[in-house]
C-alpha cells in the first residue's frame, strides 16, 4: 500500500466519523438520570373516623414518568382522587387492588391491599388531592402535590 492510498483511507475514516458525531448531536439526549422518580408510596390509613394519607404532601418532579404505590391499610375501600393528575390521559398503567373512578379523577383501592399506578405528571406547580373512605367521602383528607422542574 503507498502512502497517499493509506492517506486516502485515513481522511475517509477520519471524515465518516466526524459524519456520525454530527449525526449524533442532531439526535435528541436521553432523559438524564435526574429525569427519573422513584416509585412513590401513599398509605390510606383508618384512624376512628378519620381517614389518614400518608404522607400529606408528595413532592415529584413535573412532566415526568413517576409510579405511585397506592396502600389502602384500611378495612373499608377507599378513594384516592387528583383532578387533572389521574385523567385516562395521563395514566400510563395501573394495576393491583385499584380501580379508576368512571369521572377519571382517581381511584378507588380495595380494603387491606395495594396498586400501583404509572401516569404522567402534569406541569410543574401545586395540585390537591385527597383521600377518603366508604365511611367518610363527604370529609375526606386532603394533601398536597409539589410538581417540580425536574433539575430542581
Amino acid at each position: 500500500m503507498t502512502v497517499s492510498s493509506a492517506l486516502r483511507r485515513s481522511l475517509a475514516a477520519g471524515l465518516a466519523l466526524a459524519s456520525t458525531a454530527a449525526l449524533a448531536a442532531q439526535q435528541p439526549a436521553p432523559p438524564k438520570a435526574t429525569d427519573a422518580s422513584p416509585p412513590v408510596e401513599v398509605t390510606i390509613r383508618q384512624d376512628g373516623g378519620t381517614t389518614r394519607c400518608e404522607p400529606a404532601e408528595l413532592r415529584l418532579p413535573a412532566e415526568t414518568d413517576v409510579t405511585l404505590t397506592l396502600v389502602n391499610q384500611a378495612e373499608l375501600p377507599a378513594t384516592v382522587t387528583a383532578p387533572k393528575m389521574f385523567e385516562n390521559r395521563q395514566i400510563l398503567h395501573h394495576d393491583g387492588g385499584l380501580a379508576h373512578i368512571a369521572n377519571e379523577s382517581g381511584f378507588t383501592v380495595r380494603p387491606s391491599t395495594r396498586g400501583e399506578v404509572r401516569l404522567r405528571t402534569l406541569a410543574a406547580g401545586e395540585y390537591d388531592f385527597s383521600c377518603a373512605t366508604t365511611r367518610n367521602q363527604g370529609t375526606p383528607t386532603r394533601g398536597k402535590l409539589v410538581l417540580v422542574a425536574p433539575n430542581q
